[in-house]
């Protein structure tokens, strides 16, 4: 059992929970984009949300936070989730987009496996970093420092961080990992997904 298993029983507290008869859902179109950290998803979520017409593509199924996405669609199952919160972020049109990072995908996985859970007509994209090296220093400084995103032209305000080899090239290797993981599963599911270079 994964993360998400365990705050769905956190949440349902032990209570039997009746079975979910997914219902036709009014999404005709799912993309979803998988991602690296640090490797401009942010900026593109941001960038893709002032369209208005591909709905906004957020981190929905974060493993870590899954219990506050229950909070606000209290599904009885990862399919029930996803229908709740498609629902509320898909288009007028009928699309919803998503992002999910490789671990969230590994644990959304251990729960039901995306292709299914996926509504309408589906469609890939992955995002990385053309620079992986500068992706990881980047990811490094944010971490050490807990200064992830500034918008709004603000100033950023960060504690020096110091630098160190060893923890840049833990940050590369896992970087890396998320991309190979990435491939790995695109392969294994024979999906043909457009490339996004940040």
């Amino acid at each position: 059992d994964g993360k998400l298993r365990a705050q769905f029983a956190a949440f349902h507290r032990g209570r039997p929970i009746a079975r979910y008869d997914r219902p036709k859902s009014r999404i005709a179109k799912t993309y979803c984009i998988l991602f690296t950290p640090r490797s401009g998803s942010t900026w593109l979520t941001r960038r893709i949300a002032r369209l208005d017409l591909l709905s906004c593509p957020e981190e929905f199924f974060i493993a870590e936070e899954f219990a506050n996405t229950l909070k606000f669609n209290p599904g009885r199952d990862l399919y029930e989730v996803f229908d709740l919160v498609a629902a509320k972020n898909g288009t007028r049109d009928g699309i919803f987009g998503l992002q999910i990072s490789y671990f969230d995908l590994e644990e959304f996985e251990r729960e039901a496996a995306l292709l299914e859970v996926m509504a309408g007509e589906r469609h890939f994209f992955c995002l990385t970093r053309r620079n992986f090296v500068a992706q990881a220093i980047s990811l490094y400084i944010a971490v050490e420092s807990q200064v992830f995103h500034v918008f709004g032209g603000q100033p950023v305000q960060r504690g020096e961080v110091p630098y160190s080899d060893d923890r840049i090239l833990y940050w590369t290797c896992h970087i890396l990992q998320q991309e190979f993981g990435i491939a790995r599963w695109l392969d294994a599911n024979r999906i043909k997904p457009i490339f996004l270079k940040y």
